[in-house]
């Protein structure tokens, strides 16, 4: 299951790629240069070596150092970071305790941030809870509906290469 959380994390990612990371070097080297740019404050960069932490890539796997950096580049609004932390908390990673309503906050910022991925999440895990006016929580979120069939693979597909490559209609 971890393996398959640091995938969907690094498949969000390929796009922010911070100049720190170069692919023809070694992991470890790029691990080097991003915690050098990370350490500087670039959301990017501590993107990466969260990434790199999480997966062991570069550097020893360490879950709560990964949490630490991913927390690091979210309160710069970095919304795949904030997408990891909310990965993180769903499922107790990192030495975090689950807590479905710590990670429905980060989804929630990521989504708000634009991020697909955590929009995505949110219509899949919205507490069906009825406030006090006796709508749905879904009814009060101030996400944007989506106009199309959330089951049209198609759309979904379209959409999300959209997103993907920066050009959302």
């Amino acid at each position: 299951m971890r393996q398959v959380l640091f995938l969907i994390i690094v498949f969000c990612s390929q796009s922010i790629w911070a100049e720190c990371y170069v692919e023809e070097l070694a992991a470890e080297q790029n691990f080097i240069n991003c915690m050098a740019v990370a350490e500087q404050g670039d959301a990017d960069a501590q993107y990466i070596v969260a990434n790199m932490y999480s997966s062991g890539q570069g550097a020893d796997k360490d879950e709560r150092k990964a949490v630490d950096w991913y927390r690091k580049s979210a309160d710069q609004d970095n919304d795949l970071a904030q997408y990891g932390l909310g990965i993180m908390y769903e499922y107790g990673l990192g030495g975090l305790n689950k807590d479905a309503n710590e990670a429905y906050e980060w989804y929630r910022r990521a989504a708000d941030n634009g991020n697909y991925f955590a929009q995505n999440k949110l219509g899949l895990i919205m507490p069906k809870q009825e406030t006090h006016e006796g709508h749905d929580m879904a009814d009060n979120m101030d996400l944007e509906a989506d106009p199309f069939n959330p089951h049209d693979e198609d759309t979904l597909f379209e959409r999300f290469w959209d997103w993907l490559l920066g050009t959302e209609k």
